[in-house]
C-alpha cells in the first residue's frame, strides 16, 4: 500500500512533466537493464533483489515533491518500511538501501553501485527525447545510444 500511495503521488506530480518521468515503466526498465548487466558480468543477484532496488530507487520522489527531501534519501526511508513488510532480511534491506542511497553517484571503479547508476541512466532514451534540448542533465550524463 505504501508503494502504491507514493507512486500515485509521483504520477500526479509528474502528470504534465516535460522531462523524464519516474513511473513504473522507468523502474521496470532499470530493473531489466540492471539484471542484464549483472548477468553479463557474472554477478549473481536474486531477481527479487534486483527488482526491489529498481522499483524503490525513485519512490522517495513523493516526499521530494511534498517535503523537499532529496529523493534518494527519502527512498531509503520508505524502502526500509516496505522491505520489512515484505519480509526481507536485514542484510538484504541493507544491500538494497545502500544501492538506492548512492544511485545518483557515479564511481570511477566498477562496482555494483556503478552498475546500478549506469542502468538508471541507460533506461533513458535521451537521443529521442523532445525535452533533450532543455534537459538539465549534462551532456556526458545523457544516454545518446541504444543499449540493452
Amino acid at each position: 500500500p505504501e508503494y502504491i500511495k507514493c507512486q500515485d503521488i509521483i504520477n500526479n506530480y509528474e502528470k504534465n512533466r516535460f522531462y523524464c518521468k519516474h513511473d513504473i515503466f522507468h523502474a521496470l526498465d532499470v530493473a531489466r537493464i540492471f539484471y542484464i548487466q549483472t548477468l553479463e558480468r557474472g554477478i549473481y543477484f536474486k531477481k527479487d533483489i534486483v527488482y526491489a532496488i529498481a522499483l524503490l530507487h525513485d519512490i522517495g520522489r513523493a516526499h521530494e515533491y511534498i517535503h523537499s527531501i532529496p529523493h534518494h534519501l527519502a527512498s531509503v526511508n520508505i524502502s526500509k518500511t516496505i522491505l520489512s513488510e515484505c519480509d526481507y532480511q536485514l542484510d538484504e534491506i541493507k544491500l538494497i538501501t545502500d544501492i538506492i542511497s548512492t544511485h545518483r553517484e557515479s564511481y570511477e571503479i566498477l562496482s555494483i553501485n556503478q552498475l546500478f547508476f549506469e542502468s538508471d541512466k541507460m533506461s533513458r532514451l535521451c537521443f529521442q527525447c523532445s525535452a533533450n534540448p532543455q534537459c538539465k542533465w549534462k551532456q556526458d550524463r545523457k544516454n545518446t545510444i541504444i543499449t540493452y
